[in-house]
């Protein structure tokens, strides 16, 4: 279901029901523009989406680190804007071959236990919304994941 609400508002919440999980050992900073705008979208899918996002980006940190979430709409015309999520770890990356693989349903980079559908949601929560989801990786420098819809404007 379609929800208009106030981005910004629903990703401070976010931040305060997830930074205890995290732990004391990883950092959250969370950017995100005054502009950012209310739009009209699966409220309960942008939710989930950033939080697989946040749980991932904690999964690449075992020994702690920072971890940004950035959010910024880009102008699209009076109706529409594109809506971009960004989360950044200082993790130690990934090489390639794991990026290519890393939103498939059950992909895991973990030496024991089973995958989850963490990235997955999120890559199809921007399907869902008309956008993308892309993950850039430098080894020894972190991962980069950005989300980017096409998101009505609520009025």
């Amino acid at each position: 279901m379609l929800d208009k609400f106030d981005v910004a508002a629903s990703l401070f919440e976010i931040e305060a029901d997830v930074v205890s999980a995290l732990g004391p050992e990883v950092t959250l900073d969370v950017r995100i523009t005054p502009t950012t705008p209310s739009v009209a979208c699966c409220r309960e899918g942008l939710r989930d989406a950033v939080i697989q996002f946040l749980a991932n980006a904690r999964e690449a940190l075992p020994m702690g680190g920072a971890i940004s979430l950035a959010a910024a709409a880009r102008e699209r015309g009076h109706a529409t804007a594109t809506l971009e999520l960004r989360v950044v770890n200082n993790g130690p990356g990934m090489p390639y071959d794991m990026i290519r693989r890393a939103s498939e349903p059950f992909f895991t980079t973990k030496t024991t236990g089973l995958g989850g559908l963490g990235l997955t949601i999120v890559s199809h929560f921007a399907n869902e919304a008309g956008g993308s989801f892309r993950l850039e990786s430098e080894l020894g420098l972190g991962t980069r994941a950005t989300c980017a819809g096409s998101l009505k404007r609520a009025a």
